[in-house]
């Protein structure tokens, strides 16, 4: 093992003594991760200065973790929560240490949002982040990132934002008053039309960390932000979609689809789809097209050339649709795509959209 002068890269269980003397003489240590739990220990009671640690991650079961440590050239920090540490959740007492590191770029805080407190008063000393992902804060500090704070710019050069959802159950928290905030710090950071002197957000995303789902699970949440509403027509659509798992088993089991080429019941089903007349938000509410896109998929299935038929008849909504979508899913994250994102031209980024 190198001395510790020499060493750059730190992996380590926990805080110990032999970590606070490496700490204390390690002037080249850039990295340092503490994989298991990072609580107080009495041989850090004395001040711990680092001076070329430029990353922290570590694993947080204590308030005064940070009160001793100080790495002036500090860029990353990285902090997480396992659940069993998060009920309840610890409260997180980041405003000293985040003081005295200004020159902080990437924050990255898995905890959930009742440990953090005011996120935009902790924003507030970290002028510099362009990396942000935090849980999914109240609206009025997802609106403090859009207006600012006394009529300055928060977090101005932040590039990338993602939002942590803990599990399905916190879709919830996206409702009628979240939703809307969220839209709004999407159109006003995400475009070329921005606040003055504030950077371009290039990525902002709502990511299900936990419990991670295939995309048509967060449906729920697609539904939420984008402001659709349940109606009768969506309710029928979903009955039909029912009726069609039911009829072809296939679709359940993910095992080939078979049905007789004639067979009465699902012929009847597939006539009911032809005929209802739809909205684009009753398609994506029942989310009926990607049972029928699946359908479509499979060449050699009696019925594929229905689904086809019908997604066709129906692609003209989804297509006028995509000008007023504002989200898509892609694998556990829900993204937000700017009105100007050129890929909306884009035949298959078009279809990504309506199909997400």
């Amino acid at each position: 093992m190198l001395p510790s002068t020499q060493l750059v890269s730190l992996k380590c269980k926990a805080l110990c003594a032999t970590v606070k003397q490496i700490l204390t003489n390690a002037l080249s240590l850039e990295y340092l991760e503490i994989t298991e739990q990072a609580s107080y220990h009495p041989d850090m009671q004395t001040a711990t200065t680092p001076p070329s640690l430029t990353v922290l991650k570590m694993q947080y079961s204590s308030s005064n973790v940070f009160e001793r440590l100080t790495a002036p050239d500090l860029k990353v920090l990285d902090i997480w929560q396992t659940q069993s540490h998060s009920r309840p959740p610890i409260s997180l007492n980041l405003t000293n240490f985040l003081d005295r590191h200004p020159c902080l770029t990437s924050l990255r805080l898995r905890v959930l949002a009742t440990a953090l407190g005011s996120l935009s008063g902790l924003l507030k000393l970290t002028p510099l982040l362009d990396n942000l992902e935090v849980a999914l804060p109240p609206k009025q500090d997802i609106e403090a990132l859009v207006y600012g704070i006394d009529n300055n710019p928060l977090v101005p050069s932040l590039k990338l934002c993602t939002f942590y959802l803990f599990s399905r159950a916190a879709f919830y928290t996206v409702d009628a008053i979240s939703a809307p905030a969220l839209n709004l710090l999407g159109a006003t950071r995400c475009g070329q039309t921005r606040p003055l002197h504030v950077n371009r957000l290039e990525s902002l995303n709502i990511d299900l960390i936990q419990h991670a789902s295939a995309s048509h699970q967060l449906s729920p949440l697609l539904r939420r932000l984008e402001g659709w509403n349940t109606s009768s027509t969506s309710v029928d659509l979903n009955r039909l979609k029912m009726d069609l798992s039911r009829q072809i088993p296939g679709l359940l089991t993910g095992s080939r689809l078979e049905a007789a080429p004639d067979d009465e019941e699902l012929e009847r089903t597939f006539d009911a789809l032809g005929n209802v007349e739809v909205t684009a938000p009753d398609i994506h509410v029942s989310s009926i097209h990607s049972t029928l896109k699946y359908v479509s998929m499979a060449d050699e299935f009696a019925y594929s050339k229905r689904a086809s038929a019908i997604l066709e008849k129906w692609r003209p909504s989804l297509e006028d649709n995509i000008s007023d979508r504002r989200w898509m899913i892609q694998a556990s994250s829900a993204v937000y795509i700017p009105i100007d994102d050129a890929r909306r031209s884009c035949a298959g980024f078009r279809d990504e959209i309506i199909f997400s």
